[in-house]
């Protein structure tokens, strides 16, 4: 049975939601995209060298919630 972490699914969602918001941050302006991604990246790449923390992990839920939100700017912009 597998043990369900609060805190930790927490920090899962967030990173998907992050990824996510930095998608539709192009509809105000295309550097808040890049922007949120070097921010992300480099905190994220801050905590593996401080926390030895799963940034490899963490940078596949920021992918999966980028890709998420690409796929939906780009249903939206078809229809």
């Amino acid at each position: 049975m597998v043990e369900l972490n609060i805190p930790e699914l927490l920090c899962r969602v967030a990173h998907v939601f992050f990824g996510f918001l930095c998608v539709l941050a192009v509809l105000i302006s295309p550097v808040l995209t890049v922007v949120g991604f070097i921010i992300f990246f480099t905190y994220e790449l801050n905590q593996q060298w401080r926390k030895d923390d799963w940034f490899d992990e963490e940078m596949v839920e920021y992918g999966v919630g980028f890709s998420v939100g690409v796929i939906m700017l780009l249903t939206l912009n078809i229809l």
